[in-house]
């Protein structure tokens, strides 16, 4: 009998040793898969894998951005769970309006999330893609707990170059890379 009560406790101490923590706020994986820049039919989507929901007017909405892109089909946000925290149809590619604001909800939660989406190029051609983002509401990068930055590519980073700025003589926030 005792040897059964020890099987049991050394068996539920090896299953809490080894549980890697996935709950919200956990920033592990941030940035180590990129940004999503694909091409469908005639035109290109591009979705960041960081943003910053800090009020600061930069980077506060995840949304897809695109060149010849007619419409974005379907667009969903997905907890480490699984579950959809947010969804959006027929949305116009490159509009904050219809993206997502960093809240789960009501309450805007740090963390690694995954994304999927549908769009419609203006030939009519589909494309289906999915990713990662970073909701990453940053006060000053010092207190980045992203083990590696460099691989992380928000909204201003794409709007910057279809502006043809560079990127790094922009002052607009403390979160950039």
């Amino acid at each position: 009998m005792r040897k059964n009560y020890c099987l049991i406790i050394l068996t539920i101490c090896l299953s809490v040793l080894s549980c890697e923590d996935t709950g919200p706020g956990n920033m592990a994986g941030c940035c180590d898969k990129d940004a999503l820049y694909a091409s469908v039919g005639n035109g290109s989507i591009f979705v960041p894998n960081l943003f910053t929901p800090n009020g600061d007017s930069v980077d506060d909405w995840f949304y897809p951005r695109g060149d010849s892109i007619a419409n974005i089909l379907e667009f969903e946000i997905h907890d480490y769970k699984g579950e959809v925290v947010f969804r959006k149809e027929n949305a116009e590619p490159g509009n904050p309006d219809h993206g997502w604001n960093g809240n789960v909800n009501g309450k805007l939660l740090q963390g690694l999330y995954s994304f999927s989406l549908t769009v419609e190029a203006f030939d009519g051609n589909k494309g289906t893609f999915s990713g990662e983002v970073c909701n990453y509401p940053c006060v000053i990068i010092k207190d980045l707990e992203i083990e590696n930055p460099f691989g992380c590519y928000s909204g201003i980073y794409y709007d910057c170059q279809q502006m043809y700025i560079d990127c790094n003589e922009l002052e607009l926030t403390n979160c950039q890379f």
